[in-house]
């Protein structure tokens, strides 16, 4: 059986999306073959000032302390002095240190030491480093050079994905990081066996900056994670948004509809809730960032007793609140291409309707079409008459229909993504 060492500062019990990709690779792999090893710090659990091994039937875990560096502690002297600092980022991000914080540079000298101990003792057939952050792709090319380990750069998002937006008018700094994110990754990509991204438009877009291959791994969803207790169904007729609002997104369009819908149709026990939208975090004018003052925007169209707005709740939570709700709202990223978000294959697995607002014209739409798993609204009308439709068969029924491909579904599983992954290393490591 091949041995894998994946590089990825994420893992559970850290509670990003980033942990879930790693560790599905961690604990499908052994099935198609390969015997998996991550190699990561102790994110979301109290850290050691040792390395510590977690032996599981699947595979196996390494964490190691993230220690001061010389480096990083003289970026610290920097950080204390904002203008030196602003300053210093762009020698840093011109020395190839993209991810230009004094953490981030620790974790990548202390990465690299111990990946160098490492495979001074034992043999590896294959590395895959997982973006972000950027460290991990400029590890495996190292490496390679050292010991010439074949490797695999996987990548959840771009440098940036305001790189792909519809109408991208970068400023001078954002030039200058395009320019020199772009170089490093032609060059860290250059020796790697294949990438693999996901999303095709985000496949496309870094094929015009490397000859590498690239190919298509989405995210995707663990299905044991989704239990569905039929009786919750009938209480109560929710549309629940899961996860972070942002700037560009076109929310106005939903929250028209559902006024309409409310003003008219006057529902009872009817709800929308906006799970994990309360975030202070927001800068106005940000385009690509998350929403300014969301309450106060949505606030405008609906009050408290047609909707929640809540701070982030913990996963295991959110899941069986997609479940039990009547309509998941996702509200397209139709200024940026490419961009699926994590959520939507939660949506997926709950096998709930989901409405997607507006058309993202790119990868959302294709999948709700491809999966039958919703429909697709792009003018408040258009909200309104979906919320008509679901509210008027949950009242006769206590449910509203749906009707997914199963099968096209179940591509987006973790496992099946896994397999995907699988089968191109057979064929380039035979190759």
């Amino acid at each position: 059986m091949k041995k894998i060492l994946i590089i990825s500062c994420f893992t559970l019990p850290a509670d990003v999306i980033a942990s879930y990709r790693t560790m599905a690779y961690l604990k499908h792999f052994k099935t198609f073959g390969y015997e998996p090893t991550v190699l990561t710090h102790y994110g979301g659990m109290k850290a050691q000032k040792e390395v510590t091994f977690e032996d599981y039937e699947y595979g196996r875990i390494i964490r190691i302390p993230n220690e001061p560096s010389l480096f990083g502690n003289i970026v610290r002297l920097f950080e204390r002095i904002p203008i030196i600092n602003k300053i210093s980022i762009l020698a840093r991000w011109a020395m190839g240190y993209l991810d230009a914080s004094s953490d981030s540079i620790d974790s990548y000298y202390n990465m690299k030491a111990y990946c160098v101990n490492l495979l001074d003792i034992r043999q590896y057939d294959l590395m895959i480093g997982i973006f972000s952050p950027h460290h991990h792709l400029k590890l495996c090319y190292q490496l390679h050079m050292r010991f010439q380990i074949p490797y695999v750069l996987d990548f959840r998002d771009l440098w940036s994905n305001r790189i792909m937006a519809r109408n991208y008018h970068p400023n001078i700094t954002e030039r200058f990081q395009d320019l020199l994110d772009g170089y490093y990754w032609k060059k860290w990509l250059s020796k790697a066996l294949f990438f693999t991204i996901t999303s095709e438009p985000w496949k496309a877009r870094l094929e015009r900056l490397t000859p590498v291959k690239g190919y298509l791994i989405t995210n995707g969803f663990e299905e044991e994670s989704f239990t569905l207790q039929p009786s919750e169904l009938h209480d109560e007729f929710v549309v629940l948004h899961a996860g972070s609002l942002y700037e560009h997104q076109k929310i106005n369009i939903f929250l028209a509809g559902v006024k309409q819908f409310i003003e008219t149709c006057k529902p009872i026990n009817f709800k929308v809730k906006f799970i994990g939208g309360d975030r202070s975090s927001g800068i106005e004018g940000d385009r690509f960032g998350f929403m300014h003052a969301p309450v106060k925007r949505i606030r405008r169209y609906l009050n408290a007793d047609y909707c929640d707005v809540t701070h982030r709740v913990d996963k295991k939570i959110i899941l069986r609140m997609m479940s039990s709700s009547q309509l998941l709202l996702f509200l397209g990223h139709s200024e940026i291409e490419g961009w699926y978000s994590g959520k939507i294959f939660d949506y997926l697995a709950s096998r709930r309707p989901i409405l997607l607002v507006p058309d993202d014209s790119s990868v959302v739409s294709k999948l709700i079409k491809e999966t039958k798993s919703g429909f697709i609204a792009n003018t408040p009308e258009r909200v309104y008459m979906c919320l008509q439709l679901a509210y008027s068969q949950w009242k006769a029924n206590g449910n509203f229909r749906y009707s997914g491909d199963e099968e096209e579904i179940l591509k987006y599983s973790r496992k099946s993504q896994v397999k995907n992954m699988s089968a191109l290393l057979d064929k380039h490591l035979i190759s």
